[in-house]
């Protein structure tokens, strides 16, 4: 397996849709896979008008991602951790 995971990212223009493509997302996530919202790039040239937004769609996207990333990843956890510790493993060894 290749130690990096993609980035997977919801789109939309309001919650319910970024919502909607969240939940076809996250059940095709990997181990190493990130979630994420797009579409904010421009928040911090105009705060204003695209951090209502933003707020009102990670209120609404996170909480419920959260929990179904949580069940969907519980059975990665020993696995990642594995990875890391043989990672770190391999660096000690070259470092030597």
């Amino acid at each position: 397996m290749h130690p990096v995971g993609l980035v997977l990212t919801a789109q939309g223009v309001d919650a319910e849709q970024y919502l909607d493509c969240a939940r076809q997302i996250v059940p095709m996530m990997g181990e190493g896979d990130i979630f994420g919202l797009g579409g904010f790039v421009a928040t911090g040239l105009f705060p204003g008008t695209m951090l209502p937004p933003f707020k009102e769609i990670v209120r609404t996207v996170v909480p419920h991602e959260l929990s179904l990333v949580s069940s969907i990843y519980h059975g990665f956890t020993r696995s990642t951790r594995t990875h890391e510790q043989r990672s770190l493993s391999l660096r000690a060894k070259s470092e030597v």
